[in-house]
C-alpha cells in the first residue's frame, strides 16, 4: 500500500501541474495571439493589462489560501507531496505566467496574423448567425404547431414545472 501511495501522489502533482500551466500561461498566450494592434511589446502590454489581473486574482490568489492550509496537516505525506509541491508549482506558475512569459512574448512572440484572426471572427459570426436563424425557425415551427392544434396558451413544461402539458382555451 505504501508503494502505491508513492506512485499516485506524484502522478496527482503532474496532473495538477498540467492544469496550472494552462491557467497561468494558456490564456495569456491566446490573448496575445488574438491581439492585432501595435508591436509585440504593445501587444504584450495590452495582453497583460487584460489577462494579468485575471491570472493573479483568479488563479494564484484562489489556489494559495487552500494550499497554505495544508501546511498544518498532521500527515507528513500531505505536507510533502501536496503542500510543498503545490505551493512551489503555484509560485513558479506566478513567476512564469506574470514575469517570464510576457518578456518572452515581447521579444520572441509571433507577429499578429490579422488574416487568420479575421477568418476566425467571421467564422464565429457565421455560427452565431446560424444559431439565431435556427432559433427563429424553431419559433415559427412551434407557432405553426400551436395554430394547428388550436391552442392559444402554452403552459411551461418540464420537471421544474411538474411536467404540465399545453392547455387549450
Amino acid at each position: 500500500m505504501n508503494a502505491l501511495t508513492l506512485i499516485i501522489t506524484p502522478g496527482l502533482d503532474l496532473i495538477s501541474a498540467a492544469g496550472l500551466s494552462v491557467e497561468f500561461c494558456g490564456h495569456t498566450v491566446r490573448t496575445f495571439a488574438l491581439t492585432t494592434e501595435g508591436t509585440r511589446k504593445d501587444r504584450t502590454i495590452q495582453t497583460m493589462s487584460v489577462m494579468g489581473p485575471s491570472v493573479l486574482l483568479g488563479v494564484a490568489l484562489t489556489n494559495l489560501p487552500g494550499i497554505v492550509c495544508l501546511n498544518w496537516a498532521n500527515a507528513q505525506l500531505i505536507e510533502i507531496f501536496f503542500f510543498r509541491m503545490n505551493f512551489v508549482m503555484t509560485l513558479l506558475g506566478i513567476a512564469h505566467g506574470l514575469i517570464l512569459l510576457p518578456v518572452i512574448l515581447a521579444y520572441f512572440g509571433p507577429n499578429a496574423n490579422k488574416m487568420k484572426i479575421y477568418e476566425e471572427q467571421q467564422k464565429a459570426i457565421d455560427e452565431l448567425g446560424r444559431t439565431r436563424s435556427e432559433t427563429k425557425t424553431d419559433k415559427k415551427t412551434d407557432s405553426m404547431k400551436m395554430k394547428a392544434k388550436g391552442s392559444t396558451k402554452i403552459t411551461p413544461t418540464g420537471p421544474e414545472y411538474g411536467d404540465l402539458e399545453e392547455s387549450a382555451f
